[in-house]
């Protein structure tokens, strides 16, 4: 018994929605501590993470990433604790990736 298949048929793959970890600028918050946390928390380099802590900086905002939700909340919650215990009040959010 053949079996015939419709191989043109299109075929939608479901991707897990994407959200954005964002850095706030802050007056207390170290240029140099920003700079440690996008490298350690999300695999910057020395060169991307200072480029994106100016951008931060001189906007007031800046988007670390883009991740599934489990793992933005994650790097969101890991990045603030850090930021707590050397005690700055950096704000760290995420949300829903356009």
């Amino acid at each position: 018994m053949e079996t015939e298949f419709d191989v043109d048929q299109d075929i939608e793959i479901m991707t897990a929605p994407k959200y954005k970890v964002i850095f706030f600028n802050d007056d207390v918050t170290t240029f140099e501590f920003v700079i440690e946390v996008l490298m350690s928390f999300f695999n910057k380099t020395m060169e991307s993470a200072e480029k994106l802590a100016m951008t931060i900086h001189h906007t007031g905002s800046g988007v670390a990433g883009l991740y599934a939700y489990d793992i933005a909340r994650t790097k969101m919650q890991q990045t603030i604790t850090s930021a707590r215990e050397a005690n700055f009040p950096l704000k760290v959010t995420i949300e829903p990736a356009d």
